[in-house]
C-alpha cells in the first residue's frame, strides 16, 4: 500500500483526537498519529536501507578492485626488478648503486602488494556486508498505473449501435472500427 504523507495527515486530522495530547494547531492529537509517524518512518529507513546496501555493494567492489589490481601490479613490478637485479647485479657489471636501488624497488613494491591487497580484502569484506543485509539488493519500484478513460457515452435518446458501411455488421457506438472486417465507421 502507498499512501502519500499529505494523505496520510488527512486522514489523521479527519478523525476525532483524544484529549491527552495537543497538536499544534490547539487540538489534541490521535493515536493514529503515532501509528501514521511510525508508518511514515518505516517506509523512509527501508527505502535508505535498500539505498545504504546498495552504496557499500559498489563501493565494496570498486575497493576490491582496485586494490587487486594494484597488488597485482605490485607483484608485476616486484618480479620485473628482481629478474633485473638476478641478471644485471650478480657478475658484477652493474654500479652497486644501481644493484642497491634495484634491491631497494624490489621491497617497495612487495609493500606495495602486501597493501593493495589489503585494500583489495577491505573491498571484500564491504561487498559481502552490503550482500549480507537483508532485502533485495533494489527497491521495488512503485507500479505506476496507466489512466483509464472510460468510453464516450451517447446522449440519452440516441442510436446505441452504429452500422458498418463496408460490411453491414452492428457495432457498438463508441467503436471507431468495425470489428469484423476493420473499416473505419463514420
Amino acid at each position: 500500500m502507498r499512501c502519500s504523507i499529505k494523505t496520510l495527515f488527512e486522514s489523521v486530522v479527519r478523525e476525532s483526537a483524544p484529549p491527552d495530547r495537543p497538536t499544534a494547531s490547539g487540538g489534541a492529537a490521535s493515536p493514529q498519529l503515532a501509528a501514521a509517524t511510525k508508518d511514515i518512518k518505516r517506509h523512509a529507513s527501508g527505502a535508505s536501507v535498500h539505498r545504504l546496501k546498495l552504496v557499500l555493494l559498489i563501493v565494496g567492489i570498486v575497493i576490491a578492485t582496485v586494490g587487486l589490481l594494484g597488488a597485482l601490479y605490485g607483484i608485476l613490478a616486484a618480479s620485473t626488478a628482481q629478474t633485473e637485479y638476478d641478471f644485471f647485479c650478480p657478475g658484477g657489471q652493474m654500479p652497486p648503486q644501481f644493484c642497491a636501488s634495484l634491491l631497494s624497488s624490489v621491497s617497495s613494491y612487495h609493500a606495495l602488494t602486501v597493501g593493495m591487497a589489503i585494500f583489495g580484502v577491505v573491498g571484500l569484506v564491504l561487498t559481502i556486508a552490503a550482500l549480507a543485509m537483508k532485502g533485495p539488493l533494489f527497491a521495488a519500484a512503485a507500479p505506476t498505473f496507466a489512466p483509464m478513460y472510460m468510453p464516450p457515452v451517447p446522449p440519452s435518446g440516441a442510436v446505441t449501435s452504429r452500422t458498418c458501411p463496408k460490411c453491414e455488421r452492428t457495432n457498438r457506438w463508441a467503436d471507431r472500427f468495425c470489428s469484423a472486417c476493420g473499416a473505419p465507421l463514420s
